[in-house]
């Protein structure tokens, strides 16, 4: 069938049109009952993938080998595999916790998987890594972290963030357009924006 014919594919090209594709298709069928029905077809599509790539890369990996098990990573983590939420979050602790080093392309999957299964408290970490990270390339990350939350008082914080001096004025425009492309942020972006148009 469909998801048989993907469970040997390596080609980061491949994975990378599929996963945009599905991710059209799962955004059009918010709010539909057979939503649910759907994402357990996409996990059942990565989750071989995700299996026979695991996190480590292998000595001999190329650029491409990288960037399919990152495309196949986030996939499985925007659809809710439970093993992916785990080691996101057990990942992000060591992070935190023991400074642990995380290879530059997991580290948006790392933090956008943490922030769609999060609360408050992973929030308020993210949010403290953003303020004192030095790396231009290292806020971004966070600060796309911090827009992919789900609760709506937490995207509502990161909106109004935006317009402070922690954040500059360049990159406030991509947070609204993160939290307007996350559907629970949508109305709440579009509100925002409303309101505080002269701002921009």
């Amino acid at each position: 069938g469909f998801t048989s014919s993907y469970v040997n594919e390596t080609d980061a090209s491949v994975w990378s049109d599929l996963s945009s594709n599905m991710e059209d298709l799962d955004s059009l069928l918010i709010g539909e009952t057979y939503q649910k029905s759907f994402r357990t077809f996409l996990l059942n599509l990565f989750q071989p993938a995700g299996r026979r790539m695991g996190w480590e890369p292998s000595r001999h990996e190329g650029h491409l080998e990288a960037i399919a098990r990152a495309t196949v990573l986030s996939s499985l983590g925007k659809y809710g595999d439970e093993g992916v939420l785990n080691e996101a979050n057990h990942r992000f602790n060591d992070w935190v916790e023991h400074f642990a080093d995380i290879p530059a392309d997991l580290r948006t999957i790392i933090l956008m998987t943490v922030a769609r299964s999060g609360d408050i408290s992973s929030y308020d970490i993210m949010w403290d890594l953003y303020k004192k990270a030095q790396l231009q390339e290292e806020k971004v990350r966070l600060l796309r972290g911090l827009t992919a939350y789900r609760q709506p008082e937490l995207l509502i914080q990161t909106l109004e963030r935006s317009l402070t001096d922690d954040v500059r004025v360049h990159d406030t425009i991509n947070v609204v357009s993160a939290v307007a492309a996350n559907h629970h942020g949508q109305d709440l972006a579009w509100e925002f924006l409303k309101s505080n148009w002269f701002e921009f």
